[in-house]
């Protein structure tokens, strides 16, 4: 027989998972639009001049919510480590 998983556990999880993937990829948008912003490097300055500028968006948006998410998702977990003890 094979081995249930209790449907409290999986929605805790899951919702641990998604408040800090979603905290992350806010705080990757946010980055995100500050170096626009602040026009590091020229990118700003790329972007706006930009004929895709929905494609340079997405991309560019998507790239940094996704590392800032996989990174706060990462140090969450690693952080249960010190729970236990």
């Amino acid at each position: 027989m094979a081995r249930r998983h209790a449907p409290a556990t999986l929605s805790e999880w899951t919702r641990f998972l998604l408040l800090h993937a979603s905290a992350g990829a806010a705080l990757g948008v946010l980055v995100g639009a500050g170096l626009l912003v602040s026009d590091v490097a020229g990118i700003g300055t790329l972007f706006w001049e930009s004929r895709a500028r929905v494609a340079v968006g997405a991309l560019y948006f998507l790239s940094f919510a996704s590392t800032f998410a996989a990174g706060s998702i990462a140090t969450a977990i690693m952080g249960l480590a010190g729970k236990d003890r």
